[in-house]
């Protein structure tokens, strides 16, 4: 395998990882950890506070996560179009792993919205309501977490397409 081939494979490997990554971080949260935090508090206010912790670490850690992926798929266009071949495989697993951020803003935001304005009421929530908003939540970063997988399983079939030049 020529180096430039090499080379861009792993870029692209290393992007389909992180993608996979980011990924594998966000299902864990709807499929683990909003399930234990469910069965185990026993008031409103330890579900709100649980979400407002969770989405204050997350926030700061998988926006970067999905703009280095990106990075990483784009400086493999960049590479491939100055090989002469085609950066469009590259460019579709970007858009759809950072697709996720306008499903947060469109999609996931009131749910957001009511989970937050939960947290800051003086009134204690109705322990029903906040487990109903709580596994929406959950269910919706499901369906976001599909957007850097699907970016991923892209990606490798790039790197699995580039791998045999």
């Amino acid at each position: 395998m020529p180096q430039d081939v090499s080379s861009q494979v792993i870029t692209q490997a290393a992007a389909v990882i992180t993608g996979a990554f980011l990924s594998g971080i966000m299902m864990g949260l709807s499929l683990i950890d909003i399930p234990v935090v469910l069965g185990t508090a026993t008031q409103s206010s330890d579900l709100s506070q649980h979400f407002v912790r969770l989405y204050d670490i997350g926030h700061k850690m998988m926006p970067s996560l999905a703009i280095t992926t990106c990075l990483l798929y784009g400086h493999a266009m960049t590479r491939a179009r100055a090989a002469g071949r085609s950066g469009l495989p590259h460019m579709i697993a970007a858009v759809t792993t950072i697709s996720m951020v306008p499903f947060t803003w469109l999609v996931m935001a009131p749910t957001n919205n009511a989970l937050f304005q939960m947290h800051s009421a003086p009134a204690a929530p109705n322990l029903g309501e906040a487990q109903r908003l709580l596994v929406r939540w959950a269910k919706l970063h499901a369906v976001r977490s599909l957007f850097p997988l699907t970016g991923a399983v892209l990606g490798f079939r790039q790197v699995l397409r580039e791998g045999r030049l």
